[in-house]
């Protein structure tokens, strides 16, 4: 969810929760459905499951049949509970978007007992109140809680051996806004950046350049962008926006440096793609991949090529495979998938390596 908000929904076009009425595009569905949900998950966190669904079924109870406001819903979460609820419902609910969160200044020291793991856990944009889970990963897990309201909040943990990870929110149980760098990359990534191109390539065939520019026309009327042949490229939209390199255009020098970028387990070997140790098949197989532009972290090159028009018969339905970072066709069919990495993680930190360089 976390992943569909970052790339959907850009703090521009953002708007508060309270605000949500109805699903009209996908930017509305996921403030309203996914957001929302986030919030009802987080509400059960903080008072608690039992009572959290106890509290709901009254609230279906009273209201049946009548509308029920957020405010409403408070006023019931409060009466179950006994505690006053209106920091959380108004950070949630009436500012747009969420917090960034991300690991500062760790450092480690020998105690009497053991270590004593040191850092900040800072917020960039708005400041929230968060009560921030964080794992250390050693012989068995273990998370402490840790109460988060400024910029840059300091935490210790004692520990009797040093551990290899520590993770902010290992398991997403807060709703936030992912850097560009935490974004796995896949075909929707690149379909939601605004400044796009598709390339079009250079071929004799001519039923296999229709595909192409059918797929590229189709995709631009969609989710925008412009459609140029490879020819037609600047050294500004190289380097300036997401680019959807079609057919054998990814052979063309200009890429060489990307194409060398590409995270495993595909490579390119002998000017050919290899996928898990596996040449594809050009003739038969076509290839789907996207990846971080190398230059700038906030957008995506991605890969769709076969040579002919066996390879590409379900051209068309690339779209629904966008959550996917590569995926290898046989006749159409999915044979082989997967997910690259995030360039890097903002809430985890390996403490047996050396700390990467501070993101100001």
């Amino acid at each position: 969810m976390l992943q569909q908000y970052a790339i959907m929904v850009p703090p521009s076009r953002d708007y508060p929760l309270r605000r949500f009425e109805v699903k009209r595009d996908d930017i509305d569905g996921q403030i309203g459905y996914g957001k929302g949900s986030m919030v009802f998950h987080m509400l059960r966190r903080v008072v608690g499951r039992d009572l959290f669904f106890a509290t709901l079924k009254d609230v279906a109870r009273f209201y049946e049949g009548k509308q029920a406001t957020w405010g409403d819903l408070q006023k019931m979460f409060e009466q179950s509970t006994g505690i006053s609820l209106e920091d959380f419902f108004s950070q949630w609910l009436d500012r747009s978007g969420g917090p960034q969160l991300k690991l500062g200044r760790l450092s480690d020291e020998v105690t009497e007992k053991g270590y004593r793991i040191s850092g900040e856990i800072v917020q960039s944009g708005d400041i929230y109140q968060l009560r921030v889970p964080i794992e250390i990963e050693r012989d068995s897990g273990s998370i402490s809680l840790f109460e988060v309201s400024k910029r840059k909040n300091p935490f210790s943990i004692d520990v009797t051996k040093l551990p290899s990870k520590l993770t902010l929110d290992p398991d997403c149980q807060i709703f936030r806004r992912l850097y560009p760098e935490e974004i796995v990359p896949g075909l929707n990534a690149f379909l939601e950046d605004r400044e796009k191109v598709f390339v079009l390539p250079e071929t004799k065939n001519d039923e296999v350049r229709k595909i192409y520019a059918d797929l590229a026309n189709m995709a631009k009327e969609r989710k925008g962008g412009k459609v140029l042949s490879e020819g037609d490229l600047t050294e500004e939209d190289i380097q300036g926006g997401s680019l959807m390199l079609l057919g054998r255009s990814w052979k063309n020098p200009l890429f060489s440096k990307m194409m060398a970028k590409i995270p495993g387990p595909v490579v390119v070997k002998d000017g050919r793609f290899v996928v898990d140790g596996r040449f594809v098949d050009e003739n038969s197989g076509s290839l789907l991949l996207t990846f971080h532009h190398p230059s700038r972290p906030e957008k995506w090159v991605t890969i769709y090529f076969g040579k002919t028009v066996n390879a590409l018969s379900r051209a068309r339905y690339i779209f629904f495979y966008g959550w996917d970072s590569y995926l290898l066709f046989e006749k159409g069919r999915p044979v082989k998938r997967g997910n690259f990495p995030p360039q890097r993680s903002y809430v985890t930190e390996n403490l047996l390596l050396p700390p990467p360089p501070q993101r100001e």
